[in-house]
């Protein structure tokens, strides 16, 4: 037995670096499509109840929850054997490419339960071209890493601390997400499931990466762990897979997802020694995050000219004699509006009141006038 071992071991050392680059990105997109059918297990039910008008049955519910929770667990350990293939700067930035190019073919072409625009599609080549470039430009895998030794390390301690917090928060999040429906903002839940995929998924890869290289009580709990990150990412993906719009999500869980990766590879395994070319190694990856970046629907460019443009009113209101002027922006002054018409139904009085500290006057009969100012910034950028 002990020769049989020695034997495999000096065949896997052997193993051609394209072979193994090859195996781990093929690996990890079979894996990729078999979590995206399971969210789509889920999401595709749900998103026909809605269209349709009507309320699935308990029943169908469960046996869906029963598919998506078994195509999870498979997917789980199809990426375990991917990660034994190529280092973590590979397989999880495969993984997510993967995951984004079966998600548009899924929702877009299988199920068409979205239309996916040019963007979204140049996007997804953008990031298949830039996983095909990375086999010769990543680092390469380190044998020799004393992962014990490394992972006790200052900043390998602080990255760690901050994903263990990061996940419990988000588990404590996610029970507030169904024990409360309806509580917290669309952007907290995002943010909640964002933190429980992108975490659970980095460091599960990184935990069953070590099972190769651990033995006895390490191994113990490096199992112990990857089945805890497993657990997180399966509840966290069943929630996001109906709380959230897919074709949002995935892009942002992918860019959020590389970031900490990346972090990940470089403070736990040490990969900045392995980097052939750091140049290249940043450009691959800048790629991948423009990938992402224009799937997305954020535009940062509009955004920034909305903010420079926002124009400052100048509320204007007299109680008692007393002249009050105020500066406030245009999203107070929506609400303003938004408060004078409730207090019009109440009082049927011709003044609309501004800002709540100037309401009370309003309302008691003082006059207000309103005069738009020119902005304070340059609308163009």
């Amino acid at each position: 037995m002990a020769t049989n071992i020695t034997t495999a071991n000096d065949a896997w050392a052997d193993m051609d670096a394209s072979v193994k680059s090859f195996l781990c990105v093929a690996i990890t997109a079979v894996a990729a499509l078999i979590e995206v059918t399971s969210t789509m297990v889920l999401a595709y039910p749900e998103h026909r109840a809605k269209e349709k008008g009507y309320t699935q049955k308990p029943f169908y519910q469960r046996l869906q929850m029963g598919g998506n929770v078994a195509l999870m667990l498979l997917a789980v350990a199809v990426y375990t054997v991917g990660s034994f293939f190529g280092p973590v700067s590979l397989s999880v930035p495969a993984a997510m490419a993967a995951k984004l190019m079966w998600n548009m073919v899924e929702l877009g072409v299988v199920l068409r339960m979205s239309e996916f625009a040019k963007e979204a599609r140049v996007g997804t080549y953008i990031l298949i071209i830039s996983i095909i470039a990375m086999p010769g430009i990543v680092p390469t895998n380190q044998p020799d890493l004393d992962i014990l030794q490394a992972m006790l390390t200052l900043p390998s301690i602080i990255w760690m601390s901050i994903l263990c917090a990061a996940t419990l928060a988000c588990c404590v999040g996610m029970v507030i997400i169904k024990l409360r429906p309806g509580t917290l903002s669309t952007f907290t839940v995002y943010a909640i499931l964002l933190t429980g995929q992108v975490t659970s998924a980095v460091v599960g890869t990184s935990a069953g990466k070590t099972f190769a290289l651990l033995e006895g009580t390490a191994l113990a709990m490096a199992f112990v762990l990857n089945t805890i990150v497993g657990a997180v990412n399966l509840f966290s993906n069943m929630v996001a897979a109906t709380a959230c719009d897919q074709a949002i999500f995935i892009p942002l869980q992918t860019f959020a997802t590389l970031v900490v990766n990346c972090v990940t590879g470089l403070v736990l395994w040490q990969e900045y020694n392995v980097i052939a070319v750091p140049s290249s190694y940043v450009c691959v990856y800048l790629l991948v995050f423009e990938g992402v970046y224009i799937m997305s629907s954020l535009d940062v460019i509009a955004s920034l000219r909305a903010y420079k443009a926002a124009r400052v009113f100048r509320v204007e209101s007299v109680a008692d004699g007393t002249r009050i002027n105020r500066s406030v922006t245009i999203s107070d002054f929506t609400k303003a509006v938004h408060e004078s018409r409730e207090l019009k139904r109440r009082s049927r009085a011709d003044t609309m009141p501004s800002l709540p500290t100037t309401a009370a006057a309003a309302a008691g009969g003082a006059p207000v006038r309103l005069e738009r100012v020119e902005s304070e910034v340059s609308p163009r950028i």
